[in-house]
């Protein structure tokens, strides 16, 4: 059990460490604003979509079971989004969509693929980006909803530029070709998968740095009732009815373990700009991604804990 609980700790702890040095950085002044919006546009529109691409390259196979943990994921974070918006529905309106936000949107892209990786291996990242696939379009489907239900100008029509975002989302496009290549094993030249590892090099780095520096921790004392609670569902409730519905659909080895981790990654960083963009609350958009950024440190090693078990 100890040596469960140290490789779990040892799994987790390079990812977080990361995170924390953006933070000592930015408060240094080592990186401002400039850089981590550069840099998370490099990782979202380059480095990411390559590691993605590169990942889908030696995936030959679909496991059976992969359309049951897409279902049931979907399903799951569905009930948890009607379930939460209704129970919160008397929050005032802008702080309403930023609570249901921040109570189911996960960081799958960067957080679940990173600790899928680490712990249990290329399979089980591969079914993490399988995963990505349906989740993002749906995670911003119901996003949307929900800010524009609650947001301060309720005039706003997003959900055209939603649908172009999903269209022309790199990560969904570096999915979409990187399958059929890896599936009929199509190989590459060698000089441009060496371009492609380089650039897979770069982007979890870069992406936890930029997350550390984009943290902020002033209004957590104010609100923790609000932030507390949505950690609570995300961190905990979330995976647990997941973890609930794999055994109950008999969802067992990689393709549970990309499921867990998945379900219980930090609430995304994307969801501070898109509160933002959409008049709801963006300041409790950020305490709760950062206090569930920090909060998973113990919670996903608790979840692999169980899943190695």
């Amino acid at each position: 059990m100890l040596k469960t609980i140290l490789f779990a700790a040892a799994t987790v702890f390079p990812i977080f460490s990361l995170i924390v040095i953006g933070v000592f950085l930015r408060r240094s002044g080592a990186i401002g604003k400039e850089f981590i919006a550069s840099g998370s546009r490099v990782v979202f529109n380059l480095a990411l979509p390559a590691m993605v691409f590169s990942k889908m390259l030696q995936l030959d196979h679909i496991p059976d079971t992969m359309p049951g943990v897409l279902l049931l994921f979907a399903a799951v974070t569905a009930a948890v989004y009607i379930t939460v918006w209704a129970a919160s529905s008397r929050l005032p309106v802008p702080i309403h969509g930023s609570f249901v936000q921040g109570a189911f949107r996960g960081n799958i892209s960067i957080i679940g693929i990173a600790v899928a990786e680490n712990a249990f291996g290329l399979e089980a990242l591969q079914n993490v980006v399988v995963t990505l696939m349906v989740m993002m379009p749906l995670y911003n489907i119901l996003a949307i909803i929900v800010l524009s239900r609650s947001s301060i100008d309720a005039e706003k029509s997003p959900l055209r530029q939603v649908g172009l975002n999903i269209i022309k989302n790199p990560i969904i496009w570096a999915i979409a070709l990187g399958l059929p290549f890896g599936l009929l094993h199509i190989k590459l030249p060698g000089i441009i998968t060496m371009t492609f590892d380089y650039l897979s090099r770069l982007a979890m780095p870069l992406a936890l740095i930029s997350i550390g520096g984009s943290l902020t921790f002033t209004g957590l004392v104010k609100r923790k009732g609000l932030w507390m609670t949505a950690a609570a569902i995300k961190l905990l409730v979330l995976p647990l009815l997941v973890w609930i519905g794999a055994v109950i659909f008999n969802i067992t080895g990689d393709a549970r373990s990309a499921l867990i981790v998945a379900a219980a990654c930090p609430a995304a960083v994307s969801s501070f700009a898109m509160a933002q963009a959409m008049g709801a609350d963006s300041e409790l958009s950020g305490e709760i991604v950062s206090a569930t950024t920090l909060l998973s440190v113990i919670t996903i090693t608790f979840w692999i804990v169980l899943l190695m078990r």
